[in-house]
């Protein structure tokens, strides 16, 4: 079977260190022919990567024979379960943050098949926004149309909640708001997130009152200037010339440099004489 599902799944080490009962179970099901794609956003600190983990680590117990922590579980078989999650570099090798995520990403999108599971958590934050969230918005759409795995895509870009699939699910994790409280419930829910509340969690982690007061009147004011540029967009006046010159950002590397980059990078003694 290429199916995967999970009924009240756990993760077993997150488990193990909280206390008896604390731990919020939560249902997924991924299925190539059906629902394989699942666009997971939410706060910090809400569950995301602990549903991404758990789901892995489950996968991989029942692949080498073992119980698995959840109440009921189809475990397919899967080839191989590829993760891009954490934040790393190899500076030895000059290679940054981002540049060891995209090489990570490129293992995945050139290795994985139908019968992979992906799990993928912040892929695009480490560049620009814009260039970030065309790239996340491309490989979503690479795994969808090139790929089929299994893919639990965890991420803060909300645009990406706008793709249209027939394969692909959008999912968040729960809160709860009361009196200007926030109750993260661990629970996946159908939809997207409403909000990131990035604010509140910098608040619990101590970030000094005056920067957590400014904070809220900055994004108040970006929200006013992204509803206002949004508007104009979308109700151009006659006089306004929407195809101007537009300006092409410029290339970081030559075509020469990239190819040379590749051999470098090939690794003899694993490449077959075909290759």
């Amino acid at each position: 079977s290429t199916v995967l599902e999970i009924i009240e799944g756990r993760h077993p080490v997150v488990e193990a260190n909280l206390p008896g009962g604390a731990f919020v179970p939560n249902s997924l099901k991924l299925d190539p022919e059906n629902i394989s794609f699942v666009i997971l956003t939410g706060p910090n600190m809400a569950g995301k990567s602990t549903v991404l983990r758990q789901t892995a680590l489950i996968v991989l117990l029942a692949q080498v024979g073992s119980f698995v922590p959840a109440q009921s579980a189809l475990v397919g078989l899967v080839d191989r379960i590829f993760c891009r999650v954490g934040a790393s570099d190899n500076l030895a090798r000059g290679e940054s943050t981002f540049l060891t995520e995209m090489n990570e990403t490129a293992f995945i999108l050139r290795r994985a098949t139908s019968r992979s599971l992906i799990i993928m958590d912040e892929v695009g934050r480490g560049t620009s926004t814009v260039d970030g969230l065309a790239l996340a918005w491309a490989i979503i759409l690479y795994i969808l149309e090139h790929i089929g795995a299994k893919t639990l895509f965890a991420t803060h870009f909300h645009e990406l909640c706008k793709i249209q699939h027939p394969r692909l699910v959008n999912l968040s994790l729960a809160v709860a708001e009361q009196d200007r409280q926030i109750v993260f419930l661990k629970r996946l829910k159908p939809g997207p997130a409403d909000h990131s509340y990035g604010i509140h969690v910098a608040e619990l982690a101590g970030i000094p009152e005056e920067v957590i007061v400014k904070a809220k009147q900055i994004q108040g004011q970006l929200i006013k200037t992204d509803a206002a540029k949004a508007k104009k967009i979308s109700q151009p006046q006659a006089h306004e010339g929407l195809t101007g010159p537009t300006l092409k950002q410029a290339e970081l590397f030559t075509s020469r440099e990239l190819v040379l980059a590749e051999l470098l990078n090939l690794n003899i003694e694993r490449t077959t004489p075909l290759k």
